[in-house]
Formats: structure tokens, sequence, C-alpha cells
């Protein structure tokens, strides 16, 4: 995000607005921006998560926030980095975002074998 809007958007939030406008009418039909505030709250939720997991020292989350938790990530990292991403990037953005899934499934079934 801050590459982005570094790089990319020049530091503004205004032209970071139009341009996801842009994009988002491209791919979905529908002229929307609010996919940068979408953005902003993934990463206060992320941060929050990351604070919560360093107080505790503890990764374990109750099971309907892990995957609430989990169902966020996989929409905001599949729309990064296969719907929005460039036509060269998009199979690995696939592989990127199959192997998070996979690693996911995983995780579940070692907990599930656990007890």
């Amino acid at each position: 995000m801050v590459v982005a809007m570094a790089e990319h958007h020049g530091w503004s939030h205004a032209a970071a607005v139009a341009e996801t406008a842009r994009l988002t009418g491209q791919v979905y039909g529908v002229a929307w921006g609010g996919g940068v505030y979408v953005n902003y709250a993934f990463l206060v939720a992320w941060l929050a998560v990351l604070l919560r997991w360093k107080a505790s020292r503890s990764s374990h989350l109750p099971a309907w926030l892990t995957w609430t938790w989990r169902i966020a990530v996989l929409v905001v990292v599949s729309n990064a980095a296969i719907v929005f991403a460039a036509p060269a990037r998009q199979l690995v953005g696939a592989i990127m975002t199959a192997g998070l899934v996979i690693s996911w499934w995983l995780s579940a079934r070692a907990v599930r074998a656990s007890g």
C-alpha cells in the first residue's frame, strides 16, 4: 500500500481513489473508488490482529474470528493479486493465493488432528 501510494499515486489520496474507480469500472462495470477505503480498513485490521498476537504471545484466535479474518484476507489478496493485477502477473497471483488457501487448509487440518 505504501509503495502504491508513493510510487503510483504520488501520495495523493484523490489520485488513488480516481485510479481505483477507473480500474473497478473496467473490471466490475461500476466506477467505485471505495476500494481504497477497503484497503485502509484492511491495513488497520491487520495491525490490530498483529498487536493482539504480540500482546498475547499466541496465534490462537477464536475459530469464527480466524475464519472471518481469512475470508477478508482472501478477498483483498485475490483482488490485488489476480483480478486487478497486470495480465503478466495474474498467474503468479493465482499461485500465491492458492498457496495461502492450502496453508490455511493444512493448518486447520493439523489443529483438528491435535484435538
